[in-house]
């Protein structure tokens, strides 16, 4: 007599979402399997085969419901503003940024000590926290408040920025292509400029960048970036002679040489 086939599971997306939700996703959009596999508790394997089926057994299932109950209860978690100009300015490094949800491995790339360990004094110290708090958010235990978070992702971001790439760029300035909404003599469309005529950018223009980047995400990178690149002595040369009744927004894509 044969086997009686097991009935087919359609995937379904919300299964992706609702991991995305518990773990969050990186700074590329797919899904931070290490930071849902730590929340869930289960191997980084299991939730690739989760995300894949896109189907929960029934135990994954029950876990998942009261992991998400419980976050109902609790503050919620921030947007990373993480972005063109971002990826630009950190380079490589940007594939190191941790997911927001993911906040023992925010506070290992903001106050890891030599021996990889979390530096939960300094952590408290910076974030304006008891050490005791640090260590129960590093556990999974709490998560912080949105003021937290916000103070959190300012120093990943402050120490991702602060490496041989961003020092050199902001000690000898570099070159930029970027591509984003021009308007040049009342002629707005999107452009790719960098090509023929190099933007140089001054350490300092570089420098404020990066500092607008720690303080404020890619949103803020993107404004201050948009100010320098709009200045006169920048787009002489790309425009045919003058900078009059230029403005540069939206910016899509960036590459700092």
């Amino acid at each position: 007599m044969p086997r009686p086939r097991k009935p087919v599971v359609e995937p379904s997306s919300s299964v992706r979402s609702r991991l995305i939700g518990l773990g969050g996703q990186r700074s590329d959009g797919s899904p931070d399997v290490r930071g849902i596999a730590a929340r869930l508790g289960r191997s980084p394997r299991t939730v690739q085969r989760y995300l894949a089926s896109g189907w929960l057994p029934d135990q994954a299932e029950s876990h998942v419901s009261s992991l998400e109950a419980a976050d109902a209860r609790r503050p919620r978690w921030i947007t990373s503003d993480e972005g063109p100009t971002a990826r630009g300015l950190l380079g490589d490094r940007h594939s190191k940024m941790p997911a927001v949800q993911d906040v023992r491995g925010s506070l290992l790339t903001a106050y890891r000590r030599g021996d990889g360990s979390i530096d939960t004094r300094r952590a408290a110290d910076e974030l304006g926290r008891s050490q005791r708090t640090v260590q129960r958010w590093a556990k999974g235990e709490s998560r912080p408040k949105i003021d937290a978070q916000e103070l959190l992702r300012g120093k990943v971001r402050e120490s991702l920025i602060t490496t041989k790439r961003g020092s050199r760029l902001s000690h000898r300035g570099s070159s930029v292509k970027l591509t984003a909404m021009i308007t040049v003599s009342g002629d707005t469309r999107r452009r790719t400029v960098g090509n023929g005529a190099a933007i140089k950018l001054s350490g300092a223009d570089m420098d404020s960048i990066a500092q607008a980047y720690a303080a404020g995400g890619d949103s803020a990178a993107s404004s201050a970036l948009v100010k320098v690149v709009g200045k006169s002595s920048y787009m002489r040369g790309i425009v045919g002679g003058g900078a009059a009744g230029v403005a540069v927004s939206d910016v899509s894509e960036v590459q700092f040489t």
